[in-house]
C-alpha cells in the first residue's frame, strides 16, 4: 500500500513538475524530485514511528522479542544459539534503531522506485540538440 501511495504521490510531482517547468522534465530531475519526496515521506514516518514506539506504546519492542522468542522456540532453537540470536535481535530492536534502518532502507527503496517512475514521466525538451 505504502509503494502504491509513493508511485501515485510521485508521478502526480512529477506532473505538476513538467506543468511548471513548460512541460519539460528530464530522467536525472525525475530521480531527483522522486528520491527526495521518498525521503520527506521516509523521514515523516520515522518521526511518527518513534513517538509511537518511545512514548504511545512502550511495550511493544518488549512483546515483539517476547513473540521472536517463543518463535525460536518453536523451531527448537535454544540454549546459546537462541541467547545469540535474541542478543542480535536486540540491539536492532530499539526505538533508535527501528528508525534508524526505517530511514535507510525507505530512501534506497524510494530511490529505486524513482528510477522507474521516471522513466515513465521523463519528457525531453524537443528544441533540444542531441
Amino acid at each position: 500500500v505504502t509503494t502504491a501511495l509513493l508511485i501515485v504521490l510521485m508521478v502526480l510531482a512529477h506532473r505538476e513538475f513538467k506543468r511548471t517547468h513548460n512541460r519539460v522534465m528530464t530522467y536525472p530531475q525525475g530521480l531527483g524530485s522522486g528520491t527526495l519526496l521518498a525521503a520527506v515521506a521516509v523521514a515523516i514516518r520515522a518521526v511518527v514511528v518513534y513517538v509511537y514506539l518511545k512514548y504511545i506504546n512502550p511495550g511493544f519492542i518488549a512483546t515483539m522479542l517476547h513473540a521472536q522468542q517463543q518463535a525460536l522456540q518453536q523451531r527448537g532453537i535454544t540454549g546459546a544459539q537462541a541467547q545469540q540470536a535474541m542478543a542480535i535481535t536486540s540491539v536492532i530492536t530499539t526505538p533508535a534503531g527501528i528508525v534508524i534502518a526505517s530511514l535507510v532502507t525507505g530512501v534506497i527503496g524510494g530511490f529505486l522506485v524513482a528510477l522507474i517512475v521516471s522513466i515513465f514521466t521523463q519528457k525531453s525538451d524537443p528544441r533540444a540538440v542531441i
